[in-house]
């Protein structure tokens, strides 16, 4: 049995064709995108799933570490990894995030973060320590090309973070009401190990369990959370009727948790057994497969 050395690639590329941001594919329909929504991007991120991604991350980098983040947007994981390692660089092809990343660094007074506006990997960076890439390549048709530039950035551990797939209770309300599900709808890391794999690098793709709580002053601007950017007001409405048994008053006003998983894709440097010490201590839940090919397992971090 032979294997076809683009299959990978070629479900990658069918994946992100379907996918519901295929209408932003094009980098001007994208910045154009993120024009009109950059200023909402943190409010509708929610919370929960970038702890358990920091904390994986954390185990990755030194204090004497540079960092690159590839997508850094408005800086969900630049900022608070700043004080982890010694310098970072963060790469967007939106000026629009990019301006809310710089202001929210010098509230913080941060200064340890340089910001470059390009669009990956057509972007000319020196080699950084550690490479991250966290939800950003979901307009990366040549999967393979966006790869390539990373590991040639990495010094020693490239990290990619995506969707796992899944079915959160709200997907079927979306999807029947607004008519579309613009999140992960397939497991994105084994697709982008398999990339890797084809490129004759073996990765570790495993799953962080994770939750996500999404916090608006009422019930249908959860709702709007969690609808698709640019959905109708009607819609929102529908939705938040829709979700009511899910939507709880709390401290902070109302409330959406949930339970999703999160897909990381680890590639270290042959012979930096320390860089991969976050991804080679045995857990309960998870086997060792062979290193010939990529594997997939649940990482209960």
């Amino acid at each position: 049995m032979t294997h076809d050395p683009r299959a990978f690639q070629d479900l990658w590329e069918q994946a992100v064709l379907r996918s519901g941001q295929s209408d932003r594919l094009d980098a001007t329909t994208d910045r154009a995108f993120w024009e009109r929504h950059a200023s909402h991007y943190d409010e509708r991120a929610g919370s929960g799933g970038e702890r358990v991604t920091l904390e994986y991350l954390k185990k990755i980098v030194h204090p004497t570490d540079s960092l690159l983040d590839v997508g850094a947007g408005t800086g969900r994981f630049a900022l608070p990894l700043s004080d982890s390692v010694e310098r970072i660089t963060a790469v967007d092809h939106s000026p629009d995030m990019l301006g809310i990343l710089r202001r929210k660094a010098t509230a913080a007074g941060i200064a340890t973060i340089d910001t470059v506006e390009g669009e990956w990997p057509h972007v000319d960076v020196e080699p950084h320590d550690v490479v991250i890439a966290a939800w950003s390549l979901y307009r990366a048709i040549d999967l393979a090309a966006a790869l390539t530039a990373c590991v040639a950035a990495t010094r020693r551990s490239l990290v990619i973070v995506g969707g796992a797939g899944g079915w959160p209770p709200h997907r079927r309300h979306v999807e029947e009401i607004c008519g579309r599900w613009t999140e992960s709808t397939v497991p994105a890391h084994l697709y982008i190990a398999g990339v890797l794999w084809e490129m004759g690098l073996l990765a570790d793709a495993c799953i962080l369990p994770a939750r996500r709580r999404v916090i608006g002053e009422t019930p249908a601007k959860v709702a709007r959370a969690l609808a698709p950017l640019g959905a109708r007001d009607d819609d929102v409405e529908k939705l938040a009727v829709a979700l009511g048994s899910h939507i709880h008053a709390g401290d902070s006003g109302f409330e959406y948790l949930f339970h999703h998983g999160v897909g990381v894709v680890t590639w270290c440097r042959k012979g930096d057994d320390l860089a991969c010490r976050a991804i080679e201590t045995p857990t309960p839940s998870r086997t060792r497969t062979p290193r010939s090919v990529p594997r997939d397992s649940s990482c209960d971090r």
